[in-house]
């Protein structure tokens, strides 16, 4: 658990049962004054016995209840799990004042088994009752605890949450790749009206759906694979139409989710990471193998790669890694490379 019970603290253990045992001490002086047969026996010697008896009961209570908080914790039956720790605990309690308390009166004392029954059944009582009294505050307090902690990893998980959107919205807003569109937009004007309109919509569209996406957790895969086609036409503006995009429509019509920006990220490095001309044109092959959507390219690797897309798909990795066992994988065998995507599923609540 996160938080630390009271019971676990060293200042609660060390201090803690001193003045609950005298308490008790005092309500067995007050019994035997009402009943009576006391008399001079039961003195300062006692008052010990009952400290020492406090604290040894206090750290068996207090290793059982570690025991069982985690059960409890992950436990679908938080009543029953309560009710075994309660009577575990008062059966220890129970067991640890029976046989302290013979021990004294007949080791110290001198009395014969038997003849004590009175002073007996007053320290269960009261050891009973005193238990019956912890257990309240004790079960009080894992409760609370265990929707503390609850609250802590819900607030956790949406601290993270919102740091990975931030992370993914911060990778796919990528000023390099504005620059270079308006500079190829500039000289389109320069040549022909309508490719000019047709470049400003596919730009459009992919800044658009950026910012669109920014508040989902998961986006639809024909919506990336939307994206990454405008993005193919927008680079193929620069290398002459020599980016083949060849998606396999048939395999990518099923319902499935990437992270938001995923295939941006994916085309942006691709493009940036190959030579791309007219006698080697970059192919780009996209189909879904099970629970991933496979994007094969044609490799013809740039002798100076860039680093920052590189980091950015170590940082698409990592972020996968927070929805998925499954991991993203880049593979480069000959003179192909794959990148392949893991993809999410939502999952209807109950």
């Amino acid at each position: 658990m996160k938080r630390k019970l009271f019971y676990n603290h060293l200042i609660s253990r060390l201090f803690a049962p001193l003045p609950l045992g005298m308490l008790i001490y005092m309500l067995v002086l007050l019994v035997f004054d009402n009943l009576g047969t006391l008399g001079e026996v039961f003195f300062e010697k006692e008052a010990l016995l009952c400290i020492g008896i406090t604290y040894l009961v206090a750290e068996l209570l207090r290793a059982i209840a570690n025991g069982f908080v985690p059960r409890i914790e992950s436990s679908d039956f938080i009543k029953l799990s309560f009710g075994v720790l309660f009577l575990a605990g008062l059966l220890v309690t129970l067991l640890v004042v029976f046989a302290s308390i013979s021990a004294y009166f007949v080791r110290v004392i001198g009395y014969s088994f038997g003849t004590f029954t009175t002073e007996l059944s007053t320290f269960l009582s009261i050891y009973g009752f005193i238990y019956a009294l912890y257990f309240i505050v004790l079960a009080s307090v894992i409760l609370f605890t265990l929707e503390t902690n609850r609250a802590l990893d819900k607030e956790g998980v949406l601290k993270k949450n919102i740091d990975l959107k931030l992370r993914i919205f911060s990778r796919v807003i990528n000023p390099e790749f504005l620059y270079k569109s308006l500079e190829t937009l500039i000289s389109i004007l320069y040549k022909k009206d309508k490719a000019a309109d047709k470049f400003i919509q596919k730009l459009s569209h992919v800044y658009r759906s950026v910012l669109d996406s920014r508040h989902e957790d998961l986006s639809e895969m024909t919506s990336e694979l939307t994206i990454a086609e405008s993005i193919v036409y927008l680079y193929n503006q620069q290398y002459d139409g020599n980016i083949h995009w060849l998606p396999d429509s048939e395999a990518i019509e099923e319902e499935a989710y990437l992270l938001p920006g995923s295939m941006m990220i994916v085309m942006e490095w691709i493009i940036a990471s190959n030579m791309i001309n007219q006698s080697r044109p970059l192919k780009i092959f996209v189909r879904r193998e099970e629970d991933y959507l496979t994007i094969e390219y044609t490799l013809w690797e740039r002798l100076m790669p860039t680093v920052e897309g590189k980091e950015k798909m170590m940082e698409l990795l990592q972020s996968f890694e927070h929805f998925t066992e499954r991991p993203l994988l880049i593979v480069k065998a000959d003179d192909k490379g794959f990148v392949k995507l893991p993809l999410l599923k939502l999952e209807k609540a109950e």
